[in-house]
C-alpha cells in the first residue's frame, strides 16, 4: 500500500512539473512550480515562455491571452484617449487620433468624435478645443462655421457671441457694415423705417427739433420752413400762412393785412391801395407812418393805373405820359419825386407811359438827340428840323443852307411884290 502511494505521488509531481503555462501567462524558466501573468499591453498564448507586444491600435488588460481593438476616442500604441481637439471613432482608423475640423472642437480626453461651433461662434483652426465666440458687429447664424459675418448696412449688435443681427430702429441708422450701434438722425432729418442706412430729410414746411426722431413734424399756421430745419419760423412781417405744413408764407390780396397771429388776413384799420378810385387817383404810402397813408389825385400828365394788372398805382411807380415832362423841381416835403407834369411842345420827344405799351412803370426820358426842360433843345452834334432833332451831317449842311437861301429869296420877292402893289394902289 505503501509502495503504490510513492509510485502515484511521483507520477503527479512528474505531470504538475510538465504542464504548460495557460494562456496570459508565461514562465522563463525551467521546473518552475507557476507562470507569471502577462503585463499590460501584451499577451501569450499556451505555453509561452514571453508575453507578445499588442500591434497598434490594440491594448489588454493584465494576464490577456489577446488583444482588442482600441475603442471609440482612443488610438495608437497603448489605445491612448484622444487629447482635446482630436478625436476617433469606432470606423476611423485605431492607429492615431484626428484633429478636429475647422468649425469644430472637442473639449475633453477621449472624444469619439467632435462637437459643431454653436450658433455666434466659430473655430478658424483645425484641432481647436473650444470655439471663439463673434465679436460686436458680427454673427454667425449657422453652426460648424469657420468665421463670423459681418453686420451689413443697418444692422448691429452690441454684444459677443450673437447668432443674429439687429434691426436699427426707427430715428437710427448704420451707414456701413459691421457696426456695434446705430447713429442718431440729426435733428431736421427722421427716419420711420428699422435697418436703413440713411435718414431722411424733414420736408419743407416741417421740422424734427431733436435727434432720432422718426417723425417729422408740420409747422403751424402762421409758421413755415424750408428743407431739414430743426424749427418753423414765423411768417416775416406783412405776410401770412393759415394752412399747417407750409414751405412759404403769402401776401394777403385786395389791401388786406394779416392778423396779429399772421394766419388770416383782415381789413386793416388805415387806407389801403384798394381804397383809391381806378385812373383818378394814386396811392401815397410815402410816408413811414402807416396811418397816414392816402389817396391823392393823379396828377395831369401823369399815369396813375395799372391796365395790366387792373390796380391803383403806388406814387413811386407813377409815370408820365407819353407827351409829358416830370418837373425836376416840383418836389413837396412829403416825398423827394418831382410831382408837376407839363405838355411838352415837342410832343413825340417826350417819352412815357402810353396806350398802346400798357406799361404801368414805364421809362421816363427825353426822344434820343434831345435834352433840357421839356426835352426841346437838341444834344450836341443834333439840329432840329421843324417838329424833331436829328444828327447833322454834310449832305445836311448843304441842304440847310440852300433852304436859308431860298427862304431869303422868296423874302425878297413877296417884299418888293408887296411895295410895287402900293405904288400902284392895288395889292
Amino acid at each position: 500500500m505503501t509502495l503504490y502511494l510513492y509510485i502515484y505521488i511521483y507520477i503527479l509531481h512528474t505531470t504538475i512539473r510538465s504542464l504548460k503555462c495557460v494562456p496570459g501567462q508565461y514562465q522563463l524558466l525551467e521546473k518552475q512550480k507557476n507562470c507569471s501573468l502577462c503585463k499590460i499591453g501584451t499577451f501569450s498564448n499556451l505555453g509561452q515562455k514571453n508575453c507578445s507586444f499588442c500591434k497598434i491600435g490594440f491594448f489588454s488588460n493584465l494576464g490577456q491571452a489577446s488583444c482588442q481593438v482600441c475603442g471609440a476616442g482612443s488610438a495608437g500604441t497603448g489605445c491612448n484617449k484622444c487629447v482635446p481637439g482630436k478625436y476617433r471613432g469606432n470606423d476611423d482608423s485605431e492607429t492615431v487620433c484626428i484633429s478636429c475640423k475647422t468649425g469644430q472642437y472637442s473639449s475633453e480626453y477621449g472624444a469619439p468624435f467632435c462637437l459643431h461651433c454653436g450658433l455666434g461662434t466659430f473655430a478658424s483652426d483645425e484641432q481647436q478645443t473650444k470655439c471663439s465666440a463673434c465679436e460686436k458687429g458680427k454673427m454667425q447664424e449657422s453652426r460648424g462655421e469657420d468665421k463670423c459675418i459681418a453686420c451689413k448696412i443697418g444692422k448691429y449688435t452690441a454684444e459677443d457671441n450673437q447668432a443674429g443681427c439687429q434691426l436699427c430702429d426707427v430715428g437710427k441708422y448704420a451707414n456701413s457694415t459691421q457696426q456695434t450701434e446705430c447713429s442718431d438722425c440729426e435733428a431736421g432729418f427722421f427716419q420711420n423705417s428699422k435697418g436703413q442706412s440713411s435718414c431722411k430729410s424733414c420736408l419743407a414746411g416741417q421740422y424734427s427739433a431733436e435727434k432720432s426722431s422718426s417723425i417729422c413734424v408740420e409747422c403751424d399756421a402762421g409758421m413755415y420752413s424750408l428743407l431739414n430745419t430743426t424749427v418753423c419760423a414765423k411768417c416775416p412781417i406783412g405776410l401770412y400762412e393759415k394752412e399747417k405744413g407750409s414751405a412759404m408764407c403769402r401776401k394777403c390780396k385786395n389791401g388786406k393785412v394779416p392778423t396779429i397771429q399772421q394766419t388770416e388776413c383782415e381789413n386793416p384799420r388805415w387806407t389801403v391801395v384798394n381804397d383809391c378810385l381806378d385812373y383818378t387817383e394814386y396811392f401815397n404810402s410815402t410816408d413811414p407812418d402807416y396811418t397816414l397813408w392816402s389817396c391823392v389825385d393823379c396828377p395831369i400828365g401823369a399815369n396813375c393805373f395799372d391796365e395790366i394788372n387792373r390796380k391803383v398805382l403806388n406814387w413811386y411807380d407813377v409815370r408820365a405820359k407819353q407827351g409829358y415832362w416830370r418837373v425836376p423841381w416840383s418836389t413837396v416835403n412829403w416825398s423827394k419825386v418831382p410831382v408837376v407834369f407839363v405838355k411838352c411842345p415837342y410832343f413825340k420827344d417826350c417819352v412815357g407811359w402810353s396806350v398802346d405799351s400798357g406799361i404801368a412803370n414805364a421809362t421816363e426820358s427825353c426822344l434820343l438827340g434831345t435834352k433840357g426842360p421839356l426835352c426841346s433843345k437838341c444834344v450836341e452834334g443834333y439840329t432840329r428840323d421843324t417838329v424833331r432833332c436829328t444828327r447833322c451831317s454834310n449832305e445836311s449842311f448843304g441842304i440847310r443852307v440852300g433852304i436859308v437861301i431860298v427862304s431869303l429869296i422868296l423874302i425878297s420877292i413877296i417884299t418888293t411884290t408887296t411895295i410895287v402893289c402900293r405904288h400902284r394902289f392895288f395889292c
